[in-house]
């Protein structure tokens, strides 16, 4: 019995992982950073498709979001809204935090289980 080359396995499994379903990534990329999922974004098509989706970006987003954007803004995609308020700050909790400080009080571990900071 022939084992393939470790190239050539690696190369397969890489394959075999940009053909998931976008339903099985949606998942998984939610559960990164913002960082993470643009750079998933660069896998292939399929994770830059689910890498641009609102439902990837909701979760980076302050649950109270829309009272936070004009109404010029308001129909952004969520990605481009994010990196919008990344860029022009809006404070939340009285002031004391912006957008980006937000996933530096819950960051995520390699099981993608949230650990929060008291």
């Amino acid at each position: 019995m022939s084992t393939s080359p470790p190239r050539q396995r690696i190369d397969t499994e890489m394959q075999d992982c940009r053909t998931l379903a976008p339903d099985c990534l949606e998942p998984i990329i939610s559960f990164t950073s913002p960082l993470d999922a643009c750079r998933w974004s660069v896998v292939s098509r399929s994770f830059n498709d689910v890498a641009r989706s609102n439902a990837v970006w909701v979760k980076s987003l302050p649950s109270d979001y829309q009272n936070l954007v004009p109404a010029s803004r308001s129909t952004f995609p969520l990605k481009d809204l994010y990196l919008s308020l990344c860029d022009h700050p809006v404070l939340i909790e009285d002031g004391r935090k912006d957008l980006g400080t937000i996933w530096a009080d819950y960051p995520i571990n390699a099981r993608g289980l949230c650990q929060y900071k008291e």
